[in-house]
């Protein structure tokens, strides 16, 4: 697998960051509140991590979660929405989504994101790419780089 090609495809997706926008989170492990049992979690980053931001009312959002679905079989991917979780359940349910999901009410460890969906690609608790709008998660050159990276 060529480099380039992975390049090209993060150009594709927009928002490529150079080397020195890559900043590093407050802590690799966040405490979040779980949708689906509304108890506090602790989530630990591993070495790679997505982390996808959506809303109920997102329409871009849920037509992306195929794809995301397919795509966790590989790594790990978090969603995160400050959407309520009343409506976070409703849409994960009648959908019958597995990827975990977590509600924010605060902005400690992310400000809510002004377009959505937003992803968030992780590397050893670092954010190396970040990603705006609908994506192709389960296409064949992204899962390859994820796969070697993790």
């Amino acid at each position: 697998m060529s480099v380039n090609r992975i390049i090209d495809k993060f150009n594709e997706m927009g928002n490529l960051p150079n080397p020195d926008s890559a900043y590093k989170l407050k802590s690799s492990k966040l405490i979040l509140k779980n949708v689906r049992t509304s108890q506090y979690d602790t989530v630990t980053l591993y070495k790679l991590t997505v982390i996808n931001f959506w809303a109920s009312w997102c329409k871009p959002c849920i037509q992306e979660q195929t794809s995301l679905e397919k795509l966790s079989h590989k790594i790990r991917i978090i969603q995160l929405s400050f959407d309520t979780i009343e409506n976070q359940r409703k849409v994960i349910n009648s959908n019958h989504w597995t990827i975990p999901a977590y509600a924010l009410n605060d902005t400690f460890f992310f400000k809510q994101p002004a377009i959505l969906p937003m992803t968030l690609i992780l590397q050893d608790s670092t954010v190396i790419k970040q990603i705006y709008g609908q994506q192709n998660w389960a296409d064949t050159l992204l899962i390859k780089y994820f796969e070697t990276v993790k």
